[in-house]
């Protein structure tokens, strides 16, 4: 299943009804208070099949569907948007079953990762990570998750993180994984995950030299020199040690709501009032907490989430620009 934001259901497909081992191809719609049947063969759609995976992406309000089994392994993706189902990709992750996805709203790409199959007499698990922009899936490098199925995943937009948790790998896990891309990192952050923290101050203080020495002081590598160069004159002296404090000290920035409301705080806060948080540095006073709302027409204004919603139009997300946003 996966939460369709923009219209406000759930959306269902498929399953396995052990007696009689029936695969099942409808679609169903949970609005809160009761179930409806959307689509079911011979509708075009996905075939009869179980043990598939399901995300739904805000920027273009379509329902992701990757894999399952139907009479064997399946690869393909399908998206729902609400009135029928496309066939979007053939190629990608290999076939499989027991996957998992999560929406990854911050950079505006759907996250899969492992999953299993069986080859010869047993199974085989997977540990790839595969991202969907809407139109290509792409592999990226990941490493210390281990092959797994049946795991859960979920996005945190507070941390800007795809969160992981158990399956099965031969065994049962009850390990806890993270998964995230920086995309704009503030100043003292060493090591790319958008945060500043002690082991950052770590990385900081092995490149602490005097003024005016550009080169790195022995153990401080030529990148995380660059890194610490925070006021950009080519050395890491006592200018930048400052700097460092005031990024450290912070950990604060806006926090924007749906109805265009602000305020300052920790990511922490913000996630608990189920706000978005722009990262730390950012400020209420420089931000005015309106979004791209792309209309059917495919006409697009910046407006908060609330007034695009009420609109009958789908929000791209708190931060994102008309100017820079292609509707779909």
């Amino acid at each position: 299943m996966a939460y369709d934001s923009a219209r406000g259901v759930t959306v269902l497909f498929g399953g396995w009804t052990r007696v009689g081992s029936r695969r099942h191809g409808d679609t169903w719609e949970w609005d809160g208070n009761a179930w409806s049947l959307r689509a079911e063969p011979p509708d075009p759609g996905p075939s009869p099949r179980y043990a598939h995976a399901m995300s739904y992406d805000a920027a273009r309000g379509v329902t992701i569907l990757f894999g399952g089994y139907d009479d064997a392994y399946d690869g393909e993706t399908w998206e729902w948007d609400g009135n029928s189902w496309t066939l979007s990709a053939t190629t990608g992750p290999s076939p499989r079953t027991h996957s998992a996805m999560a929406y990854d709203a911050a950079r505006g790409v759907t996250v899969l990762y492992g999953g299993t199959r069986t080859f010869g007499s047993g199974p085989v698990h997977y540990d790839d990570t595969w991202e969907w922009d809407g139109a290509t899936w792409t592999q990226v490098t990941t490493t210390g998750t281990g092959p797994r199925e049946g795991h859960a995943m979920a996005y945190d937009s507070a941390r800007a993180a795809t969160v992981l948790f158990g399956g099965s790998g031969g065994d049962l896990r009850a390990d806890t994984w993270e998964y995230s891309v920086c995309v704009a990192p503030p100043a003292g952050d060493m090591n790319g995950n958008c945060h500043v923290a002690l082991h950052d101050f770590s990385a900081f203080s092995l490149c602490l030299s005097v003024p005016g020495n550009t080169t790195p002081p022995a153990g401080c590598d030529p990148g995380q020199f660059a890194l610490a160069d925070l006021d950009g004159d080519d050395d890491v002296d006592a200018a930048d040690f400052w700097g460092f404090q005031i990024a450290f000290s912070n950990g604060q920035g806006a926090c924007c709501f749906g109805d265009g409301a602000c305020t300052d705080g920790t990511a922490a806060d913000c996630a608990i009032a189920a706000g978005t948080y722009l990262g730390d540095g950012t400020t209420c006073a420089t931000t005015d907490c309106l979004g791209a709302c792309c209309f059917a027409s495919g006409f697009c204004l910046d407006l908060t989430e609330d007034d695009c919603t009420g609109a009958g139009a789908v929000p791209q997300g708190i931060g994102t620009e008309c100017a820079t946003t292609e509707c779909p």
